[in-house]
């Protein structure tokens, strides 16, 4: 009789429900895995499209670049793709309303891509406007968050004010006033300027609306049905 082989037991195999979902390692998930499918299927030619872009965009961002307009520009490219990663978490976990406002951000930092482009002489402005924000903000957390003003450097505030008078003139008008944008030419304009002015009204005349539709839709669902709280 030959000599018994042991033979190490297979582990158990665990059936899943059919809706269970995986859980990671610490229990943590992020989002709605059971709305990605229909997510996914309610717009395939686009998920297909964004398959198709991360190789183009990291081939775009792998070039070397030298002068001041492609870095900014490379910079910008860089931030409109992650942002295209941050919408697609988004729209698969069921936050569409949340993914539109990366879409707006995604399309006024193309507009402004393709303005400088195609106006390098504006680049220097785009850049010093900086100092511009900076400096609100200094004014902002002087008046209105004192606590935190008293944390800043007095080094940092002496850079700022000194790079903001620097640059104010080339933003200040006839009549004193600083304006609100590094562009004289709103955005709406910039967008013309570089053919991109039909897709002006998707983001900022048919998108902005939204969250308040979708609260008044959910207030009139709420108050149109008799509604009594127990306890």
């Amino acid at each position: 009789m030959g000599k018994k082989i042991f033979k190490k037991p297979k582990a158990p195999i665990r059936k899943r429900p059919p809706n269970a979902l995986l859980v990671p390692p610490g229990g943590i998930v992020a989002g709605f895995p059971e709305f990605w499918r229909r997510g996914h299927d309610a717009f395939p030619l686009f998920f297909a499209a964004t398959d198709h872009l991360v190789p183009l965009v990291n081939a775009v961002l792998a070039k070397p670049i030298g002068d001041q307009l492609p870095r900014i520009l490379h910079y910008m490219t860089a931030i409109i793709s992650n942002s295209l990663g941050s919408l697609i978490t988004l729209a698969l976990n069921g936050y569409g309303h949340d993914a539109v406002r990366i879409a707006r951000g995604m399309f006024e930092t193309s507009v402004n891509a393709a303005y400088l482009a195609k106006h390098p002489t504006e680049v220097q402005d785009y850049l010093d406007y900086h100092w511009i924000s900076q400096r609100r903000l200094l004014d902002y957390m002087r008046k209105d968050a004192p606590a935190l003003f008293q944390l800043l450097k007095q080094s940092d505030i002496d850079d700022i004010d000194t790079e903001y008078a620097k640059v104010v003139p080339r933003f200040t008008s006839s009549n004193g006033k600083v304006r609100k944008d590094w562009c004289a030419k709103n955005l709406r304009q910039r967008a013309e300027a570089v053919g991109m002015g039909k897709l002006y009204p998707t983001f900022y005349k048919y998108a902005s609306p939204v969250p308040r539709q979708l609260f008044l839709r959910i207030d009139d669902n709420y108050f149109s049905r008799s509604t009594t709280i127990t306890f």
